[in-house]
C-alpha cells in the first residue's frame, strides 16, 4: 500500500493526504445533493454526512502533516483510491447539472453511493486500519501516531453511521415513490374518483 520502506513514512503522509482529498470531494458531494433536496428532514441528514466528512477530510490532512511532508497530487491519489475517487467524481459531474432533484432521481444518487458502499466503506476500512496500526506506525517512524486512534475510532464510527443514514434515506424514498404510485393508480383505476363534478 505504502510502497518502499526507505519512504514509507511519506508514502503514508501522502496516502492520508489523498484520504483527505476524497473525504473533502464526499463533503461538497453531500452538500450538493441536500441542497437539490425539499425534503426537509432528508436534507438534515445529507448536509450531516457533508459536515462529518469535511471534519474527517480536515483531520485525515492534520494527521498527514504530522507525519511529514505531503506532496500527493490528484493523479497519485486517483490512482491509489481507484474506483472511491472516480465514483465521486462522476456523480459530483452528474450532479453539477441538476437544479433540483426529484425523489426518484435523488433515490438513484443514493442508490448509486449506497449499494456498493464505496466511499463509507472505504473510508470506515482506512479509518479502522489506521486506529489499529497506530502503534506499529509510531514505532516504525517515530512519530506519536497513536495519540490519532480515537481520532480514527471516530470516524469510523462515523462512516458506519453515514451508511446506515444512507440506508434509512433509500428506504424513506421508496417508501414515498410506493406511496406515490398507489396513489396516481387508484387514481387512474377508478376514473368516477376525478370525473365526478357537483353541478
Amino acid at each position: 500500500m505504502f510502497g518502499k520502506k526507505d519512504n514509507a513514512r511519506d508514502n503514508v503522509a501522502n496516502f492520508l493526504l489523498c484520504l483527505s482529498g476524497v473525504e473533502e470531494e464526499t463533503g461538497l458531494l453531500f452538500l450538493k445533493l441536500a441542497e437539490l433536496t425539499e425534503n426537509a428532514p432528508i436534507k438534515q441528514q445529507l448536509l450531516e454526512i457533508s459536515n462529518e466528512s469535511k471534519k474527517h477530510a480536515a483531520i485525515f490532512k492534520g494527521v498527514s502533516e504530522k507525519m511529514g511532508f505531503a506532496k500527493a497530487n490528484a493523479k497519485e491519489c486517483e490512482k491509489k483510491l481507484g474506483v472511491v475517487s472516480s465514483t465521486i467524481k462522476q456523480i459530483s459531474a452528474e450532479l453539477a447539472k441538476k437544479e433540483k432533484l426529484t425523489s426518484e432521481e435523488l433515490y438513484e444518487f443514493i442508490s448509486k453511493l449506497d449499494s456498493a458502499e464505496i466511499e463509507e466503506q472505504f473510508m470506515q476500512i482506512q479509518a479502522k486500519t489506521f486506529q489499529l496500526m497506530a502503534s506499529e506506525i509510531s514505532r516504525l517512524y517515530a512519530v506519536n501516531f497513536e495519540e490519532f486512534e480515537e481520532l480514527f475510532m471516530n470516524i469510523a464510527r462515523d462512516e458506519e453511521n453515514h451508511r446506515i443514514q444512507l440506508k434509512n434515506i433509500r428506504e424513506t424514498l421508496s417508501v414515498e415513490q410506493k406511496e406515490n404510485g398507489d396513489a396516481v393508480k387508484v387514481k387512474f383505476q377508478n376514473p368516477d374518483a376525478w370525473i365526478r363534478t357537483n353541478f
